[in-house]
């Protein structure tokens, strides 16, 4: 499961909203719980406070089916984390997507999640080490509905946490993902807002390069990328990033989507000699 927040400036409540109900890029859009209005009140709510930031985001993206008994237990956890005041099922909103991922693996729905960042009487949600925060809960719902364990950065923060609230049984479960380095995030979630709004397809550009090992095949998918989404690929001055660009904007890196880091170094030689763009 892989969980993400962040927080949404004063005034984003509008587009929020038409991000999260998006048909285009989705099956089915449902509203679970909530109103399409509680983003605006959050926007309302900040600025009577002085408030910088509206609304919450978090995107709850399980590997495998959740019951409605197991998305419940998801959202208390969440709930607990960001010392949310008020849970009842009025005030906050919650969206399901129904869509096939990119890696052709799993259909499960993934979920949208947004909750005022502020009260109305002026208290605001916990925002301290909320990537450590999004791992905690994602594992603890993990070991819960006996899913497999994902791999993520903060692997060590969230065992010294769970031993730090005496949850001993979860640290001791959870430490096996120590070994051997962290997990490595090929892209950003502002990346990948970004992307959107240029149109491009990040989650399949990321699926068609990363287990490439051939420097020939490699280059037949950026043609294949450069005619399918009007894209262009640069080297940087350095010559350690090929920058993925669109309407003269830099969107990425495609090499971090490459796992065989070997085959970079060939790409690298192989551009060397050409002019920036492919």
């Amino acid at each position: 499961m892989i969980i993400k927040q962040t927080r949404v400036k004063v005034g984003g409540a509008q587009k929020l909203v038409a991000h999260i109900t998006n048909t285009a890029q989705n099956d089915a859009v449902m509203i679970l719980k909530g109103h399409l209005g509680i983003p605006a009140d959050g926007d309302l709510i900040a600025e009577m406070h002085n408030r910088t930031y509206g609304n919450r985001h978090v995107i709850i993206s399980p590997q495998v089916t959740l019951t409605r008994v197991q998305l419940d237990f998801v959202l208390t956890l969440i709930f607990q984390e960001l010392n949310v005041a008020d849970v009842s099922s009025d005030a906050y909103l919650l969206i399901q997507h129904n869509k096939i991922r990119h890696d052709h693996k799993t259909n499960a729905p993934h979920f949208h999640l947004v909750i005022n960042e502020t009260t109305s009487v002026g208290d605001q949600l916990e925002q301290s080490m909320s990537y450590v925060t999004n791992e905690k809960i994602a594992r603890l719902c993990e070991l819960k509905f006996n899913h497999k364990l994902t791999k993520g950065r903060h692997n060590y923060a969230v065992v010294k946490s769970l031993e730090e609230e005496k949850r001993l049984d979860e640290a001791k479960a959870l430490r096996a993902l120590l070994e051997g380095p962290p997990a490595f995030a090929a892209y950003s979630s502002q990346q990948l807002r970004k992307a959107e709004r240029y149109n491009v397809n990040l989650p399949r550009i990321y699926y068609l390069v990363k287990n490439i090992s051939d420097q020939d095949l490699f280059m037949d998918r950026l043609a294949i990328l450069e005619a399918e989404q009007g894209l262009a690929f640069q080297l940087s001055a350095d010559h350690r990033q090929l920058l993925i660009l669109k309407n003269g904007q830099t969107i990425a890196d495609i090499f971090k989507f490459i796992e065989e880091k070997e085959l970079i170094h060939a790409i690298i030689s192989k551009l060397q000699s050409r002019q920036p763009g492919i």
